[in-house]
């Protein structure tokens, strides 16, 4: 998981929106000259690597010099291979994978500035560049979850901040459900190393203690619950559970480790997950009982996949060249 922290939503929807251009920008006042139409022609849009690399920075989207590596890892090949041979608008799928990346990828040289880690501007000349393809800036967020929103900005056309950041609230439900199975799978392995701990009773501690004493049981039935009431959990809820567990799990593991046994009493740990969980429930806007959804994050899921292959069937059939 990468923790390094995404620039705010308003400042990705404004940056994107900014250095948006088009194939055929530099050709739109010119008289289309018959070798040249389909160039013309061409309104794809794209946009620089610099840019996105200015905005998300190298954690995110890679190095300049190593471009066409982080493409080809972003731009996968189940990606083309499930492509139908035509779209909608009758338009023919690349004969092969490499043709599918070289239509969505184009490197350049390019003079531009970037900012380094301490925010020190660089000017580089007639260095590596590249231009992306809405496709292959769709396709580049994919690799880290929590681009969510940068993610469903080049898959809605056209849409608003307020439509793309409500969008992006109600599937990152996936993201931080992803994000508390990791959690919950340390704190789990945290608690079995003391021994006789009944791992029934420590979970239901922590399912009392974050419900503030709602009956777990009760809720699932209320909520129709089939399975884990984590799937069911809303946005906040999974984001709360997840800051108390991850705070946990730093608070433990900079204890120092001992020669023999845990770091420190089963009690002392407890203690620790207890001030944590009240913690993060106080801080939340509205209890976790009231966050649950009767939509499980499965659907949710799928519910975003349906729009990423609808996305697809126009844009992957897109070309820069």
């Amino acid at each position: 998981m990468n923790n390094v922290p995404l620039p705010l939503p308003e400042k990705v929807f404004n940056t994107l929106s900014k250095h948006v251009h088009h194939v055929n920008e530099s050709h739109v006042d010119e008289l289309p000259l018959f070798h040249d139409v389909e160039l013309y022609n061409n309104d794809a849009e794209y946009w620089l690597f610099s840019d996105l690399y200015n905005l998300f920075g190298s954690a995110y989207v890679g190095e300049h010099k190593h471009i066409q590596y982080t493409m080809s890892t972003a731009i996968k090949s189940s990606n083309f291979e499930k492509l139908p041979k035509k779209n909608l608008e009758k338009l023919p799928k690349a004969c092969d994978l490499n043709t599918f990346r070289f239509n969505h990828v184009l490197p350049i040289i390019n003079n531009y500035n970037i900012q380094d880690p301490n925010g020190n501007v660089i000017f580089k000349k007639k260095d590596y560049d590249a231009k992306l393809s809405r496709y292959a800036c769709w396709a580049l967020t994919k690799l880290s979850p929590n681009m969510i929103f940068s993610q469903l900005y080049f898959m809605m056309l056209d849409a608003t901040f307020e439509e793309i950041n409500r969008a992006a609230w109600h599937f990152s439900r996936i993201y931080h459900r992803n994000n508390l199975a990791q959690a919950e799978k340390v704190i789990n392995g945290i608690a079995n190393q003391y021994p006789k701990t009944d791992m029934q009773a420590f979970n239901a501690f922590m399912h009392n203690k974050f419900f503030c004493d709602y009956d777990v049981n009760a809720l699932k039935t209320t909520y129709g619950v089939k399975g884990t009431i984590f799937d069911y959990m809303g946005t906040l809820s999974l984001i709360g559970r997840y800051n108390a567990l991850n705070k946990t799990i730093s608070a433990y593991d900079a204890i120092p480790t001992h020669k023999t046994g845990p770091k420190i009493s089963f009690d002392e740990f407890i203690c620790i997950l207890s001030k944590e969980i009240d913690i993060a429930r106080k801080s939340m806007p509205k209890t976790p009982a009231s966050d649950l959804s009767r939509i499980p994050v499965s659907q949710v899921a799928t519910e975003l996949k349906k729009k990423e292959r609808e996305f697809a069937k126009k844009f992957a059939y897109q070309k820069l060249r």
